[in-house]
């Protein structure tokens, strides 16, 4: 998956994509070495992300990995269906 736009930030990358509305919230994990080692999480209910040109309290700013969300065509973004 190569979303057109997304957020790297000091915790990582966020990519912006559409769910259908029987997607929740939920974390992904992998099992590594015998530990569970949390890989992704789908956001979608209550819950939010910094946007650029945000400064992370670190004091770097978040920044755009691909095109900026205000210049992506909704309908572009990858559907995360069930």
């Amino acid at each position: 998956m190569n979303p057109p736009s997304g957020r790297i930030g000091a915790r990582g990358i966020v990519y912006f994509a559409r769910v259908t509305a029987e997607n929740a919230n939920r974390a992904y994990s992998v099992k590594v070495g015998g530990e569970t080692v949390k890989v992704g999480e789908l956001l979608v209910d209550q819950k939010f992300c910094v946007l650029p040109p945000t400064i992370h309290p670190n004091g770097r700013p978040y920044r755009w990995v691909g095109s900026s969300l205000l210049d992506v065509e909704y309908t572009n973004l990858p559907l995360i269906e069930d």
